[in-house]
């Protein structure tokens, strides 16, 4: 099916472009630091409750440091997806407890599972589908995983592998009864965004577009929702804060209460 861009029935309009764009906004995910101050009850401070956080998996951080955060998030209200980077487990123990913490904890039902940066796994999980393998996800409870989507490509690794291993994450996390979310790297430019997640809408995923809060996301947001394909909608926005979790709200707040 094609996935070519469409201008959207009414995205002329000002007035149904705005309440696209305000929905979008409203409903959008976020992610943080599981170090970040507002990582627990004081988010209630700036977003409403309800909201679905990620929280990420530097280097930096342990998957301790993680589960207590979403444990924090859960207890203030929100819903904690932490991301998993199956490169950083030292052992199968070690993704065990990491899953079985969040669950119990944390009352994790949903993870992003991604490789993370090291060149070589620190463990038994060079790819985020050998965790899936493993049966583990599952096991423990989770209902839900979301992948990385690259809609401008990846630096080190061809387009085909990337077709090729998101097909095998997708059809194995479906297999075995989990549901699937994609969400894409940041990008800039709305044009292979849309053409990406149209593609993927296609093959029967739900995606989302990941954007940047510091990099003055109003622009790239306006031009997705004026070239979303009507028969492809996007399902959501996924923002990153950069540490700005403050003026991420100010921005969400001023944006879906904006007369467009």
């Amino acid at each position: 099916m094609s996935a070519a861009i469409r201008q959207a029935p009414g995205a002329s309009d000002g007035a149904a472009h705005g309440r696209r764009v305000r929905a979008l906004v409203g409903g959008c995910s976020i992610e943080i630091s599981p170090r970040d101050d507002f990582a627990g009850e004081r988010l209630r401070e700036l977003l409403a409750p309800g909201t679905r956080v990620f929280v990420n998996h530097p280097g930096s951080i342990t998957h301790h440091d993680i589960v207590a955060a979403c444990a924090k998030l859960r207890h203030g209200g929100f819903d904690p997806v932490p991301h998993i980077a199956v490169r950083r487990l030292a052992s199968f123990t070690q993704a065990s407890d990491f899953l079985q913490r969040a669950a119990g904890e944390a009352d994790v039902n949903a993870a992003m599972i991604i490789g993370g940066d090291p060149d070589y796994p620190a463990g038994p999980f060079p790819d985020s589908y050998d965790l899936l393998a493993s049966g583990l996800v599952e096991r423990h409870g989770l209902r839900e995983v979301a992948f990385a989507g690259y809609p401008e490509g990846h630096p080190r690794i061809a387009s085909r592998t990337l077709d090729e291993a998101l097909r095998a994450k997708v059809a194995s996390a479906r297999g075995r009864g989990l549901e699937v979310s994609l969400v894409t790297q940041f990008g800039f430019e709305a044009e292979p965004i849309l053409r990406w997640i149209a593609s993927a809408l296609a093959r029967g995923h739900t995606a989302f577009a990941r954007i940047l809060a510091e990099a003055g996301p109003d622009t790239l947001i306006d031009a997705l929702v004026a070239g979303e394909d009507p028969g492809w909608p996007i399902d959501g926005l996924h923002v990153f804060t950069f540490g700005g979790i403050r003026r991420t709200a100010e921005w969400m707040r001023a944006t879906t209460t904006l007369s467009r």
